[in-house]
């Protein structure tokens, strides 16, 4: 089961990417760490959130309530890093994009995460603190 979801994994990252599958890029955990809290509530305990470091999804994030969790996935993998943006992949196929400036190595950041479950999308905008 975990090597099909890599499979996926990998075919989704190649077409976000934007390449074929002979210019395929080695998939690496990326280095970057970030922070972000999704959501338009004023109390901070009611928002979704999301944190890793060095590309692993951190223990709080993985010990919160699934309705305050932003994330079911523990490694993610930068896959795109643009003049204005930076988008990372979950293992778990969520996806995070960070306003961040490709040269810009730390620095707090618009960000949004979109994921599927069970037919549903899911998408969720907030703020997100980008660490390379």
């Amino acid at each position: 089961m975990r090597n099909f979801r890599n499979l996926v994994l990998g075919l989704l990252l190649l077409s976000l990417a934007g390449c074929d599958l002979t210019e395929a890029p080695a998939l690496k955990q990326t280095t970057a760490s970030v922070n972000c809290s999704f959501g338009k509530s004023i109390s901070e305990d009611k928002k979704r959130r999301l944190a890793f470091t060095s590309g692993k999804t951190t223990r709080e994030t993985r010990s919160l309530d699934g309705m305050i969790r932003a994330t079911n996935s523990t490694y993610w993998y930068e896959v795109a890093r643009h003049l204005n943006s930076t988008v990372f992949v979950g293992d778990f196929g969520e996806t995070l994009y960070i306003t961040a400036p490709k040269d810009e190595m730390l620095g707090s950041y618009e960000g949004s995460i979109e994921s599927m479950s069970a037919g549903f999308q899911f998408s969720y905008r907030g703020e997100c603190t980008l660490q390379r």
